[in-house]
This record gives C-alpha cells, sequence and structure tokens, in this order.
C-alpha cells in the first residue's frame, strides 16, 4: 500500500506507547490503583481514569474489582503478557544496538536452585558484575522443576538447576555429581574413606524429600528410604541438611557441589558412597529459546560454565 503505513497502525502505535499502558501495567504489578499511585507518584484516580480510557478503548474490562482487591481478567491476562513480551523485544533491540556501538551492556535474568544459591552463585554473579559493569543481572533462586520451566518458557534466560530439562529450554551443559555422605567435623565417621549407604544406617540421618533428585537416585540404589527411623529428619532444603550435618549428629546425603568452602576449612566432611547401584546426581545449565542472540545472556552462560567447571574440577 502506497502513501505511509497500514490503515490503523498509527493509532495503534499511539495506544501501545501511551501512558495508559504504562498505568495498566503498574496497577496489574502492584495489585491496586493505590500501590501503582505510590510507585508513580501520581494520584490514583488519575490512574484510575486511564485505565478506564483504555478499557473503553478496546472494549474488554482488564479488572475485576473485589472491594480493595483487583485481579486480571482473561483479557488483562492477554495484555500483560503482551506488554512484557514487548519489553523483552525491545531490550533485545537495544543490546543488539549497543553491541553495534561495541558496547558490552544488558541485562541477564538468571534462575538458580537453591543449592547453587548459597555459595557458587554468589560468587560467579559478583565476579561477572565486575567484569561486565554494564551488564544487570537478576536472579531468582527456586526449587529446580520451577527453575527448568522458567527457562523453558523464557521468563529467564539462564537457569541451573538438577534433573532433566523438559520443554523448549536449550542445554548447554550438564554435570555429573557424585554422592556422597557430608558429615561435620566432630562425626564419629569422620576420617572415613568411604562407606555404604547400609553402613549409614547405624546412624542418624537427614534424609532427601521425595521432591529432590539426589533422593530419588538414592531409592532407585537401595530400599532403604521408605521407613524413616527415629531420630531421623526429612527435608526439602540443601542448606538446612547442611546445617544440621554441622551440628555433628547426622548424616547428609550430598554432592560436593557448593561444599568447597566447608571442605577448605574442615566444617565438613565428604565420604564417598561404595554402592555400584548409586547413580551421580546431575545438574544442567541451560539457556532460553530466545537467549542465543543476546549478548547478556551468551556472556553470562559462557562465564557460568568455565566458573562451574572450575569448581567441579577442584579438590
Amino acid at each position: 500500500m502506497s502513501g505511509g503505513m497500514l490503515p490503523g497502525i498509527e493509532r495503534r502505535l499511539r495506544q501501545l506507547h501511551s501512558p495508559s499502558i504504562q498505568y495498566f501495567v503498574s496497577v496489574a504489578e502492584a495489585g491496586s490503583f493505590r500501590g501503582a499511585a505510590r510507585k508513580l507518584n501520581i494520584a490514583s484516580s488519575a490512574i484510575n481514569r486511564h485505565v478506564l480510557l483504555l478499557e473503553k478503548e478496546l472494549g474488554f474490562g482488564l479488572f475485576e474489582r473485589r472491594g480493595r482487591e483487583l485481579e486480571l481478567t482473561s483479557a488483562g491476562q492477554i495484555i500483560l503478557q503482551h506488554c512484557i513480551e514487548t519489553v523483552r523485544d525491545f531490550e533485545d533491540v537495544i543490546e543488539q544496538l549497543d553491541a553495534l556501538r561495541d558496547l558490552r551492556k544488558g541485562i541477564v535474568r538468571v534462575a538458580v536452585s537453591e543449592s547453587f544459591a548459597s555459595e557458587i552463585a554468589p560468587e560467579i554473579c559478583a565476579e561477572f558484575s565486575a567484569i561486565y559493569p554494564g551488564i544487570r543481572v537478576h536472579v531468582r533462586v527456586s526449587e529446580s522443576g520451577k527453575v527448568i520451566d522458567f527457562t523453558s518458557r523464557d521468563e529467564c534466560d539462564v537457569g541451573i538447576a538438577f534433573g532433566h530439562t523438559s520443554g523448549t529450554g536449550r542445554e548447554l551443559a550438564r554435570y555429573k555429581l557424585p554422592i556422597g555422605a557430608v558429615v561435620g567435623a566432630r562425626h564419629p565417621l569422620t576420617g572415613r574413606e568411604s562407606i555404604s549407604i547400609r553402613e549409614c544406617f547405624d546412624y542418624p540421618l537427614v534424609i532427601p524429600d521425595k521432591a529432590l533428585s539426589i533422593r530419588r537416585l538414592l531409592d532407585e540404589a537401595v530400599d532403604l528410604f521408605r521407613t524413616s527411623p527415629e531420630g531421623n529428619i526429612e527435608a526439602t532444603s540443601p542448606r538446612l541438611m547442611l546445617g544440621i550435618a554441622r551440628m555433628n549428629r547426622h548424616i547428609v546425603f550430598q554432592s560436593k557441589l557448593g561444599l568447597a568452602n566447608d571442605l577448605k576449612n574442615s566444617s565438613l566432611h565428604f565420604i564417598p558412597l561404595t554402592d555400584k547401584n548409586l547413580k551421580p546426581d546431575q545438574a544442567v545449565l541451560m539457556a532460553s529459546p530466545r537467549s542465543q542472540n543476546r549478548f547478556a545472556a551468551i556472556e553470562f552462560s559462557t562465564f557460568f560454565a568455565k566458573a562451574l567447571e572450575r569448581e567441579l574440577s577442584g579438590p
């Protein structure tokens, strides 16, 4: 079509970049007009007026008003998701323009499981930030299954977790992690060079919850964890389990991942397990489908992979 834009496109572009869209997103994030008003430092009546105009223009209600609480309608959810995707697309464009200027800028969204959050991820993120001060790193901590889902759905750019990938996420690297018995410095087993799972049952245990990948591997190797003797503890948190191990009474089953400082200062000891049927735990580094063209995501995932290799190749 000659003579300029397609019919209606200019009007739609004005809608997309209008203040009403910004106010709508702020209300959706805050959950109320007052919360959005405080964030934007604008009168809540003005925000309400803009949202009403947007609803009139679109021909749909965007919020269900239930007293002081607001919930997105189906139409509101569609608009909000579009806004999120539009912002991400714009961030991609900005990164590509910065690349043309040879600037090292951008944002990378990272999701890690708890085992990486206490020791490994903080060190890697701090080192990366020092080398790439122009790249903003946003980190969220969650259980492994959710980390994999976040990455597959493009809610984060890079994910590191335990287990098997699913969905559309791209697997960048996989690491095999032998499982051992972890005990405190004054535990009776300190000094042992190896031990079987069955021998460990002579002492109080911290048993991984069934939701954890390491528990599934233990159950596949031996049929001992179905009943929990008195004095044992069952937990979902690796950090909690290690904290209990430091009290020198219980045995914890984990890999060496994230234990470098504890092993170095001898606050914890790792004893290899001799059970031949016990498979190693596996950690996976993955990236979202759209991250393959983003400078920040590529640089961070490469940096993380190299740092993790160094961590795992240590003593």
